[in-house]
């Protein structure tokens, strides 16, 4: 029997009302309709003592809706909510209950009216056309509005949402407000009729207007883990026992799109204001006050989902340079172990004794090595996303995202190519390309706009401005050079022309030709680096050639660890920059590291013989570094002995050994002095090249082809009739001479 509600608060609840020990009570919602009709009306079921067993309550605009009469009998039934009846957004038509009391002049925030009747109206049964009173608390004081419900949108898991007649709200549900026709409320805010309404978690995301590009794959990853179940109703992932990923993790070099993603899943996410934070600004210089920054972030959903429970909205928090808090506990020189209590307090809240299922943590990092491994492990921060650097194609998709405005207007030239730029700026991150692009322009606007132009800047001289594929070229070269790209200045300074001696010159070329077809060549599930050692005696050139080799390549990431780079560093620093040097190579398709005196590196010493362990386990163990498919290492070594690869068994590391021969015959001096005579090179004539080599004749010597070039520097400053003398006697003075016999000269 339909009787009216017992209290006015529990008119605004706008639910059926019966007895707690009524058999109904034990349901959520039900469906009304008088005996042999067909018309039903679906709402949700709370109870009070208030009303008899046997009877339920319905406020006033409940009964007028429904066309139901106070102590009339109706028949009910329990109704069931499908998944797909979980509505996406709900609209009202908006006007004040009573005209009389009406605060007309008054502006009402729609965001906030919308965040206090998520509170109140959550897993509630709406219907189109229904109406019913809302409570609103405004400057301390009620305002009641009539609300009629204009249209519900249901998330659909085909095509993102569609329409429906009964619909049940959840915490995410975006609530929409239109002013009804003749009506004097003053709405304002962003839930308003006046803009449409945006899709919470929508599968066909349009990434080029949201200005992310090349990142797609990763966007499904953290779609997949992260949100996927959050589009199930609440009470149905409860059901099934659906646990939500709580944290997520974006890790890779600076400048490949780790915030643009973290602040594009905020604007997706608008049930709840993001909190962003930077993890250095948790950080507190008083007792205990860093962990209280760390307890604000999870208030509000704490006291959300203790007022809601699995109902309560989605809380999202965005750590940028997560490291700086959550460093390995153990790990800080000072006794304050504040960073310990930081990372304490953040592992309790997120999953703790009382864990919160209404909050999602993205971390963002480029050092995912300093982070607490607790941190890691799944319940935490259990998605682990590298944003690494963007392919070809995601290349193409920056390009055009960033020159999208440019092509519309005219501005970008058509001898610009995108597809061109996108094959040569290989190892460019996305915040590199978006450099490039600001850098080519500024050079378009430079010709135009000269800088100590005194006249005035006209409509025609804008017109004139056009990026053309010159001004791209040239801010590749001079003003955005990528961060994981080649040491151009190390490259410039070691690979320099050798002096001519052509069966060195091409015994090298013909093995390093070989090499490079080797890598090229690769299976593609053959991912590990390609080791290659270059053996030479002192002044033999093996580091010009490992740079040179390097260069001919071609490959886009091109490192030198030269020794003195660490020299000065601790065991512990000098593992923690050789491990990042390779991490740094991994992440590029084609890369290639010279480590050019590999006895310094790795600390050696024949008397022992010595060496640091630490340092020879990471470069043995390399070997085994995981890079992604596809991706291709090339490691040149260069160190002076045999003995030295001997004694720490490192001759099974390499692939292939190339050594350089020195210079042991006569014959072999006199080739390359004929050739740089040949090349305009005077520092010895016909007949002093002949006194030289018949005096090496009797003389058994050992010298680089590099020590040779020294030599006839350093002979051409001595008068011409000493410098035979002067050479032979820097032969002795150098210890070139294998057994030094007396000769005439000295």
């Amino acid at each position: 029997m339909v009787v009216s509600c017992p209290t006015t608060e529990l008119s605004y609840t706008n639910k059926a009302i019966v007895n707690p020990k009524d058999t109904f009570a034990q349901f959520e919602h039900i469906a009304v309709r008088y005996p042999k009709k067909n018309d039903a009306y679906v709402f949700t079921l709370t109870s009070d003592p208030a009303v008899q067993n046997g009877k339920i309550a319905f406020n006033l605009t409940g009964r007028k809706w429904a066309s139901l009469c106070t102590d009339s009998v109706i028949e009910a039934a329990p109704y069931k909510f499908e998944p797909e009846q979980c509505l996406n957004t709900i609209t009202f038509l908006t006007d004040f209950a009573s005209k009389k009391s009406a605060p007309s002049d008054t502006e009402f925030d729609t965001e906030d009216m919308a965040k206090q009747f998520s509170r109140q109206y959550y897993n509630q049964a709406f219907t189109v056309g229904q109406c019913f009173g809302y409570a609103y608390q405004f400057n301390n004081r009620r305002v009641v509005f009539e609300l009629k419900v204009k249209e519900l949108e249901a998330v659909n898991f085909e095509k993102s949402v569609s329409n429906v007649e009964i619909g049940l709200t959840t915490a995410n549900t975006i609530v929409i407000f239109e002013r009804a026709e003749g009506s004097d409320v003053k709405l304002t805010g962003g839930n308003t009729g006046n803009v449409s309404a945006p899709k919470i978690f929508s599968q066909d995301w349009d990434f080029a207007s949201m200005g992310v590009g090349g990142l797609s794959e990763q966007f499904n990853k953290i779609f997949r883990r992260a949100f996927a179940s959050r589009l199930l109703p609440p009470q149905f992932a409860d059901a099934i026992g659906e646990k939500h990923v709580r944290g997520i993790l974006l890790y890779g070099p600076p400048g490949t799109g780790k915030t643009l993603i973290a602040r594009q899943i905020g604007k997706m996410l608008l049930a709840r204001e993001p909190k962003i934070v930077n993890g250095p600004e948790v950080l507190n210089k008083y007792v205990g006050e860093s962990e209280a920054n760390i307890r604000k972030l999870f208030q509000e959903a704490e006291e959300e989902q203790a007022k809601a429970g699995i109902n309560s909205g989605l809380h999202l928090i965005i750590f940028d340079e997560i490291d700086a808090i959550c460093k390995q506990r153990g790990s800080s020189a000072g006794s304050s172990g504040v960073g310990d209590n930081v990372v304490n307090q953040l592992l309790s809240k997120i999953d703790g004794v009382n864990s919160l299922h209404n909050v999602l943590l993205i971390g963002m990092t480029n050092r995912r090595d300093l982070i607490d491994e607790a941190l890691l492990r799944p319940g935490r921060l259990e998605v682990q996303v590298e944003i690494g650097l963007p392919n070809k194609e995601g290349r193409l998709e920056i390009f055009k995202i960033h020159t999208k405005q440019m092509r519309e207007k005219g501005i970008l030239d058509p001898s610009v190519s995108l597809e061109e730029l996108s094959e040569v700026t290989r190892n460019y991150t996305g915040a590199e390309i978006a450099g490039l692009i600001g850098a080519a322009r500024s050079i378009a606007i430079n010709r135009i706009v000269k800088p100590d132009s005194k006249d005035e800047i006209t409509k025609e001289m804008l017109a004139g401005i056009k990026v053309l594929r010159a001004d791209f070229q040239y801010a590749m070269d001079h003003d955005v050079k990528p961060a994981l790209g080649a040491s151009e200045d190390q490259l410039k300074s070691l690979a320099r022309p050798m002096i001519p001696w052509d069966p060195i010159i091409d015994m090298i070329r013909s093995k390093f030709a070989g090499i490079t077809k080797r890598i090229s060549s690769l299976d593609a599930d053959e991912q590990r680096p390609y080791y290659v050692a270059i053996i030479g005696e002192p002044g033999a050139g093996s580091t010009t050639i490992a740079a040179n080799m390097a260069a001919e390549t071609g490959f886009p990431f091109i490192r030198v660890y030269q020794a003195r780079s660490t020299a000065s560093k601790t065991e512990s620093a000098k593992v923690q920059y050789m491990e990042k040097l390779f991490d740094d190579a991994a992440r590029s398709e084609l890369s290639c590291v010279v480590m050019d005196g590999l006895e310094v590196i790795l600390d050696y010493c024949h008397i022992g013989p010595r060496f640091s362990n630490t340092s020879r386990a990471v470069f043995t163990t390399n070997k085994d570094i995981s890079m992604p498919k596809g991706h291709r290492m090339l490691v040149i070594c260069t160190c002076k002995s045999e003995q030295f690869l001997n004694d720490l068994l490192l001759f099974e590391v390499f692939d292939k050994i190339i050594r350089v021969p020195s210079l042991t015959r006569p014959d072999q001096v006199e080739t390359v002095l004929s050739q740089l005579y040949e090349r305009g090179d005077t520092t010895f004539s016909s007949d002093q090249r002949a006194e030289l080599i018949s005096h090496l004749s009797s003389i058994p010597f050992q010298m680089g082809i590099q020590k040779l070039e020294s030599l006839i520097i350093d002979a051409a400053a001595e008068e011409p009739a000493k410098r035979v003398k002067f050479f032979l006697e820097e032969m002795h003075n150098l210890k070139l001479i294998i057994r030094p016999s007396k000769l005439d000269y000295f």
